[in-house]
């Protein structure tokens, strides 16, 4: 076997592997970006665009961690997954562990086939400010692929700042 028939098998091979749920949500502080924005709120209208996710001009803090996987998306190269909540009136510490009225979404921008809006179903959010433009997050999380019914794990540790353009 040729040297580029073994790179390109092994290009093959880490692309499918990442597209295995479980194995391409776990965020490390590389390649991730975790931010708040200010005065946002969630809801959700099924049957609307954008998977019934809708961002609002609202009393809230929202969250988003963003993962970006692999290469560059133009190219489907890569992909990105972004766990979304919005908080209203957030107190200094948090505690989430149901989700049943909870509006988190795990976002995988992807062509596959739980793209778009997955409901996260179970896990924990634990968030504690650590002054106006941080918090310290600790998030383990999963939701239900909205087609393929297989669960979709997000972890991450480490601190949520104020969006830039927020500052």
């Amino acid at each position: 076997m040729k040297l580029r028939h073994i790179v390109g098998l092994a290009f093959f091979l880490a692309c499918f592997w990442a597209t295995i749920p479980g194995h391409e949500v776990i965020a490390q502080q590389k390649g991730t970006q975790a931010k708040f924005t200010k005065d946002k709120t969630l809801s959700f209208e099924p049957g609307a665009d954008n998977f019934g996710v809708k961002v609002n001009t609202g009393q809230g803090l929202l969250f988003e961690i963003i993962n970006h996987v692999g290469g560059d998306p133009r190219v489907d190269a890569g992909y990105s997954v972004t766990l979304t909540f919005a908080l209203e009136n957030p107190k200094p510490e948090i505690n989430i562990t149901s989700f049943k009225k909870e509006g988190v979404f795990i976002y995988r921008s992807c062509r596959c086939i739980d793209g778009g809006y997955n409901r996260v179903t179970s896990g924990k959010i634990h968030l504690k400010r650590l002054s106006k433009d941080q918090w310290q997050a600790d998030i383990e999380v999963s939701a239900i692929g909205r087609r393929s019914g297989k669960v979709i794990p997000f972890i991450y540790a480490g601190s949520v700042y104020l969006a830039d353009e927020e500052k």
